[in-house]
């Protein structure tokens, strides 16, 4: 047996042991003042390398990384596993699914193994719980839900490209038509290409090639407005966006909201939480249905992942929207914050290193 195959088949058999969890938010990363890297892990802080790791990252259950040797590893349940003796060439890394290429084959960690799904995988798309790539026939094909499918038996039009949002894979098929792909089915949005389009969880913004602006939501099409709107965003199951005659509003589980008479000075959504400040420089958020005044500031940095939304106030005390609750984390300025998940971990000083997570706080100690 090859020494990659022990490899494999050691964590394909522990994994095997216990049973996955499908999102567990509750695992971040992080190197300390002298780049030992850490994990914390649902209230247990782990130090995995005492040599400084080259790349990091965070997924819902697990941390990949390249160590100083080169050789990939995984924390997956309390253990580390070196994978691969080399970093893979292109790695996806999300809340559901870890996927990776080494050499053209794909690798899928579903049900608790890495299994190879394709000896030899082009330009594969990454999604939070969706796969797809063009196989060496030139068919394409798509992995969701523990499923291989063949979404088209000849090439797809590459000089468009395709994308994967989190759950769901956009593409152009050979007749330029604009097609949508997500839990086994195949839908025409247009059959002439969109001017433009973005996409997010069950959500698809676009305009079309006669500027009307439509919303693809959860099997359905939605014509919100008839004009191109000056600028828009997509988030998981909502849109916001500025109309042609200056006004902010937002589309959110089917129905549309106007959130302010005039535009916004600025606004950004990720994942399920929009923020925005008003002319007056109030700091707002729009999360699950509720707009809601933050700050009478805006915030110099701010960050959103998975329900949660960090900033820092105007001493430099980091404060949250967690799970739609306001609440302040810290009681001291910081110098820097990440955000992985559902944990929130600050540093005051670079020696000095705090998490917060489920309404707990945590002090790393050295060890």
């Amino acid at each position: 047996m090859k020494p990659f195959q022990i490899i494999l088949a050691a964590i394909v058999f522990f994994l095997s042991l216990c049973p996955v969890a499908v999102k567990a938010q509750n695992i971040g990363a992080f190197e300390d003042d002298q780049k030992w890297f850490y994990v914390f892990d649902a209230g247990v802080v782990k130090k995995l390398e005492f040599n400084p790791v080259k790349n990091y990252t965070v997924g819902g259950s697990y941390v990949t990384y390249t160590d100083f040797q080169n050789r990939f590893k995984v924390y997956y349940k309390g253990n580390v596993f070196e994978v691969q003796d080399a970093t893979p060439q292109a790695i996806g890394t999300s809340d559901y699914l870890l996927g990776y290429t080494y050499f053209k084959q794909l690798k899928i960690l579903w049900n608790d193994k890495i299994n190879t799904y394709e000896t030899w995988a082009y330009k594969p798309r990454f999604g939070d719980s969706i796969i797809a790539y063009i196989d060496y026939l030139n068919t394409f094909k798509v992995f969701q839900n523990g499923i291989l499918s063949t979404v088209e038996n000849w090439n797809i039009d590459t000089t468009v490209n395709y994308y994967a949002a989190d759950n769901l894979i956009l593409y152009a098929d050979q007749s330029k038509s604009f097609c949508i792909y997500t839990n086994g089915v195949k839908t025409t949005l247009e059959t002439i290409l969109p001017k433009n389009f973005k996409f997010e969880r069950n959500t698809v913004a676009y305009n079309d090639y006669m500027d009307n602006f439509k919303i693809y939501y959860l099997d359905n099409i939605y014509t919100p407005e008839t004009f191109q709107p000056l600028s828009y965003q997509v988030g998981e199951n909502m849109v916001a966006y500025v109309t042609y005659d200056n006004t902010f509003k937002v589309f959110y589980d089917g129905s549309v909201q106007t959130l302010m008479d005039i535009a916004p000075k600025w606004y950004y959504m990720k994942e399920n939480i929009l923020v925005y400040t008003d002319n007056q420089g109030y700091f707002y958020s729009y999360y699950k249905g509720i707009k809601t005044r933050l700050e009478n500031f805006t915030p110099e940095t701010y960050m959103i992942d998975n329900n949660v939304l960090v900033y820092t106030d105007l001493d430099r005390r980091v404060v949250s929207l967690y799970n739609g609750k306001q609440i302040n984390i810290s009681n001291e300025a910081v110098q820097k914050t990440e955000l992985y998940n559902n944990v929130i971990i600050y540093k005051p000083l670079p020696y000095k290193i705090y998490i917060y997570w489920n309404g707990q706080t945590f002090s790393v100690e050295k060890q």
